[in-house]
C-alpha cells in the first residue's frame, strides 16, 4: 500500500492527473493479466496521454469562444442555402487551413452562416488547431475600439498576433 501510495504522491508532484486517475484500474488490471512491464508502462503513458490530449482539447474550446449549437453533425442539408453536400464536406476536410486561406460567410440572416463558421472551428479543434471564433460583427467592433479600450487592444493582439 505504502508503494502505490507514493506512485500517486509522484503523479501529483509530477502533475500527471490522468495518471493518477487511472492507476488503479491499470494495475488492477496488469496483475490480472499478468502483462510484460514494457505493456503496463505503456498503458500508463497511453491514460496520461490520453487525459491530456483531452484537457487540451477542452482547454482550446474555451478559449475559442465558440457559440453553444457547433456541430456539423446533425446539419441540415435540406435548408436550401446555397451551399451544397459536397461543398460543406471539403471544407470540413479543412486542407483552406494548410494553405493559408480564409474564408467568409456571406448572406442574410438566419442562413447559417455563424453555424458553419462554428462548425468548422470546432472542427480544427479537434484536429488540433488553435481556434478563435468572432463574427464580423466582433472583429469590425474590436478593430474600432482597440485604441480606446484596453480589453478591445488585448482582443485584437490575440486575434491578430497570435
Amino acid at each position: 500500500m505504502e508503494k502505490k501510495q507514493r506512485v500517486l504522491s509522484y503523479c501529483r508532484q509530477f502533475k500527471m492527473g490522468g495518471l493518477n486517475t487511472a492507476f488503479d484500474n491499470i494495475l488492477t488490471e496488469a496483475e490480472q493479466d499478468q502483462i510484460s512491464y514494457l505493456d503496463y508502462t505503456l498503458k500508463l503513458f497511453e491514460s496520461e496521454a490520453g487525459h491530456r490530449e483531452k484537457r487540451n482539447l477542452e482547454r482550446r474550446i474555451k478559449a475559442a469562444n465558440l457559440p453553444i449549437s457547433h456541430n456539423l453533425s446533425t446539419y441540415d442539408y435540406g435548408v436550401d442555402n446555397g451551399l451544397q453536400k459536397s461543398r460543406l464536406s471539403q471544407l470540413r476536410d479543412l486542407n483552406w487551413l494548410d494553405q493559408i486561406f480564409n474564408i467568409i460567410f456571406m448572406g442574410p440572416s438566419g442562413t447559417g452562416k455563424t453555424f458553419l463558421a462554428a462548425g468548422l472551428c470546432f472542427d480544427a479543434l479537434q484536429l488540433g488547431y488553435k481556434a478563435y471564433f468572432r463574427t464580423m460583427e466582433q472583429i469590425i467592433s474590436t478593430i474600432k475600439m482597440k485604441d480606446f479600450i484596453r480589453t478591445a487592444m488585448a482582443d485584437y493582439k490575440r486575434v491578430y498576433f497570435n
